[in-house]
C-alpha cells in the first residue's frame, strides 16, 4: 500500500470535514501553513506532546502551532493562569494587572527592551517596529536578509517580493535585500544606502533555512550588528520564532547579538494571539502620550498603537504562565532532546547511505533532501520538496506530526522515549523511501 493510500485509509473523517471546509474557505484552508497535498488531518484534542485527530489516530506533535507551544499543549502553569484570569470574565476594554505583569517579565528578561508595547500578532509587532524606525530616522527604506520572513505585513513582506500579488510596487521598492553569510557584500549595500535606510531587519536564524545555525551564521549576525552600529542604522531583531525558545532572553541572551528594537510573538502568549515590540526608553518615547498632572486632557503620542486585541487578557495570562516555567533545566532538557534527535536522524541517513541535510538549532529541526551543506537560500530552493513531503506524510501515517513543508519544533513534555520512537519511525519511513530516492534523485544515494 502506498503512503498516500495508507494516509487516506486512516483519515476518512478528516476527508469529510475537509469537504465541508472547501465550502467556506478558499481551497479549503484558512491558514497558509496548513496547506498540504491530499487533504489535511483535522485534530480533535491535544495534551502534552500528543495530539489526536477526528479519526482517533494519535500523534507525537512536532508542529506545536509552528513554534509557540514551547511547553506543549495544555501545560498546567499556562492553564492555571488562564483559568485564574477567566474566572473574572472574558472581557477587555480596560487596563488590568495582566498586561503590566507580563510586560515586567519581558523587560526583565530582554536586553535592549526598556519600554515595550503589545500588539495582536507578530506581523504587527515587526511592522510597528519598522514604523518606529521610520519615524525616528525620517527614512523609508528597509534592508533584510534574503528569504527572511517578517510576517504578513505589506511593508515588510520580503520573503519573495516579486511573487507577492496585491502588494503595491511602491512598498516592495522600499525593500533592500542583503545576501546571506557575506558580511562584506552586506556592508557595501548598507554603506551605499545608509542615507535612506530606516532600519535593517534581522531574523537571526532563518526559517527558510530550517533555522540552521553554525559559526558562519553567528559571525554574520555579529557583523550585521557591527555594521549597523558603525553607520548609525537601527537594527530590528525579529525574534518572533527565536524569542524565549533559545533562552529566556532569546537570541541575544544565548548568542550575544542584541538589536535596537526587538519584535516578539509565539511563546510570548504561548499560542494565543499576542505580539510585542520594544526598545530603549529614548526610542519608545514617541509612542507615549503626554499626561499633565493638573489637567484632565491628554496630548496624543506622535505614534499610535491601536488594536482591540493588543491587551487581550487571556493571552497575557497564558504568557505569564509560560514565563514562570522558563528555567535553566527546561532549556537543558530541550537542548538534550534536540541534539539527540538531530544526531540520531543524521545517523539513520548515514546508515542508509542517503545524502540529506539535518538542520536546526536548540529545539528546532528540519530535513532537507539536498547533498550540500546548507548556507544559502539558493541551496534550500534546490532541495527536493517532493521527497520531504513524502517523508513528512510517511511519518504522519505512523503517528509523527512534522511541520508541513516547514521546520519542526520540540516541546518540554517530550521524553527520551518519544525521541527514540520518533527515530524508529523515521528509519522505517526513510528505508521504505529509498527506492523512490534512487529513481527520482539518484545523486542523493551514496554509491
Amino acid at each position: 500500500m502506498s503512503i498516500v493510500d495508507e494516509y487516506v485509509r486512516r483519515r476518512k473523517t478528516s476527508k469529510e470535514v475537509f469537504e465541508r471546509a472547501r465550502e467556506v474557505f478558499p481551497g479549503g484552508f484558512t491558514r497558509a501553513p496548513f496547506v498540504q497535498g491530499v487533504y489535511p488531518t483535522f485534530m480533535a484534542r491535544a495534551q502534552g506532546c500528543k495530539m489526536w485527530d477526528v479519526d482517533g489516530n494519535e500523534y507525537i506533535d512536532y508542529v506545536n502551532n509552528y513554534g509557540p507551544l514551547l511547553l506543549g499543549h495544555n501545560h498546567p502553569s499556562v492553564v492555571k493562569k488562564v483559568d485564574e484570569c477567566k474566572e473574572n470574565g472574558l472581557w477587555s476594554g480596560a487596563m488590568t494587572k495582566w498586561e503590566v505583569e507580563l510586560a515586567e517579565k519581558v523587560v526583565g528578561m530582554y536586553r535592549g527592551i526598556e519600554r515595550m508595547l503589545f500588539t495582536d500578532s507578530g506581523s504587527a509587532a515587526v511592522g510597528k517596529a519598522v514604523r518606529g524606525c521610520r519615524y525616528v530616522t525620517g527614512k523609508k527604506y528597509v534592508a533584510y536578509k534574503a528569504t527572511a520572513y517578517h510576517g504578513a505585513y505589506d511593508s515588510c513582506w520580503p520573503l519573495v517580493p516579486e511573487r507577492e500579488a496585491g502588494i503595491p510596487r511602491e512598498l516592495i521598492d522600499l525593500l533592500i535585500c542583503l545576501p546571506l553569510n557575506d558580511g562584506d557584500a552586506a556592508e557595501r549595500i548598507i554603506r551605499d544606502n545608509k542615507d535612506r535606510l530606516a532600519c535593517v531587519l534581522n531574523e537571526p536564524t532563518l526559517g527558510h533555512l530550517g533555522h540552521e545555525h553554525n559559526n558562519e551564521m553567528l559571525e554574520y549576525n555579529k557583523q550585521l550588528r557591527e555594521i549597523t552600529e558603525n553607520y548609525g542604522i537601527p537594527m530590528v531583531m525579529d525574534e518572533i520564532v527565536t524569542g524565549f525558545r533559545y533562552a529566556p532572553g532569546g537570541y541575544g541572551e544565548r548568542f550575544g547579538v542584541v538589536g535596537d528594537y526587538t519584535a516578539l510573538n509565539k511563546v510570548l502568549g504561548h499560542g494565543m494571539p499576542l505580539g510585542a515590540f520594544g526598545s530603549s526608553e529614548e526610542n519608545m518615547k514617541y509612542w507615549a502620550p503626554s499626561i499633565q498632572s493638573d489637567s484632565v486632557q491628554t496630548k496624543p503620542a506622535a505614534l499610535q498603537n491601536p488594536g482591540t486585541l493588543n491587551d487581550w487578557k487571556l493571552a497575557c495570562a497564558a504568557g505569564l504562565g509560560a514565563m514562570s516555567e522558563l528555567k535553566p533545566e527546561l532549556y537543558q532538557h530541550l537542548e538534550h532532546l534536540g541534539d539527540k534527535l538531530r544526531t540520531g536522524l543524521k545517523g539513520i541517513l548515514s546508515d542508509l547511505r542517503i545524502n540529506a541535510q539535518v538542520v536546526g538549532v536548540s529545539s528546532i529541526f528540519h530535513l532537507l533532501f539536498i547533498d550540500e551543506k546548507i548556507r544559502t537560500n539558493e541551496q534550500v530552493d534546490k532541495s527536493n520538496s517532493f521527497l520531504y513531503r513524502t517523508f513528512e506524510l510517511g511519518c504522519m501515517t505512523k503517528g509523527i506530526n512534522l511541520g508541513k513543508n516547514h521546520h519542526s519544533f520540540l516541546s518540554s513534555p517530550m521524553t527520551d522515549k518519544d525521541i527514540d520512537h520518533t527515530l524508529d519511525v523515521m528509519r522505517e519511513v526513510l528505508t521504505s523511501m529509498k527506492p523512490t530516492i534512487e529513481t527520482t534523485a539518484p545523486n542523493l544515494i551514496e554509491k
